[in-house]
C-alpha cells in the first residue's frame, strides 16, 4: 500500500496534465508549442508512502495567458475596449481544472487511507473490542 499512493499522484498529475494539454489546444493558446510542452511533474512521499507534495511546472508565460496580460498588457487593461480590436482577453485554463482534479484526488486518496486503516484493523492480533 506505501507505493500505492505515490503512484496514484503521480497518475493523477499526469491525468491534470492531460487535461490542462486539451484546454490549451482548445482554447488555441500557442506560443509554438512552448507552453503546451512544457509541463512537468514530481511527486514527494515519506518513508511510509505518504504523499508530501505534487509539484507541477509549466512556462510562466502560461499564468499571463490565464489572466490575459502580457506584452504591454497590464492586469487591469485586460480585455479593455480601448485598446483596440485585439483586447487581450483572460483564457482560464488553469484554476477549474484544477480545482475538479484536485477535489478527485481528495476522493480518491481519503478511499485509500480509509482501506488502509480498515486493512490494519482486520490484521490486529487476539480479541478487539470497540463499544
Amino acid at each position: 500500500m506505501v507505493v500505492d499512493k505515490k503512484i496514484t499522484a503521480d497518475a493523477w498529475a499526469g491525468i491534470l496534465i492531460e487535461r490542462w494539454q486539451k484546454e490549451i489546444e482548445r482554447l488555441d493558446i500557442v506560443d509554438s508549442r512552448s507552453l503546451y510542452n512544457s509541463f512537468e511533474k514530481a511527486v514527494e512521499s515519506s518513508a511510509n508512502g505518504d504523499v508530501q507534495r505534487i509539484e507541477l511546472a509549466y512556462d510562466f508565460y502560461g499564468w499571463f495567458v490565464d489572466l490575459g496580460v502580457g506584452k504591454g498588457t497590464k492586469f487591469g487593461d485586460a480585455g479593455d475596449a480601448l485598446l483596440g480590436s485585439r483586447a487581450r482577453q483572460p483564457r482560464k485554463w488553469i484554476g477549474e481544472i484544477l480545482s475538479k482534479e484536485t477535489f478527485k484526488l481528495s476522493e480518491i486518496m481519503a478511499k485509500k487511507y480509509a482501506d488502509e486503516g480498515v486493512a490494519m484493523i482486520s490484521t490486529l492480533p487476539g480479541r478487539l473490542n470497540l463499544g
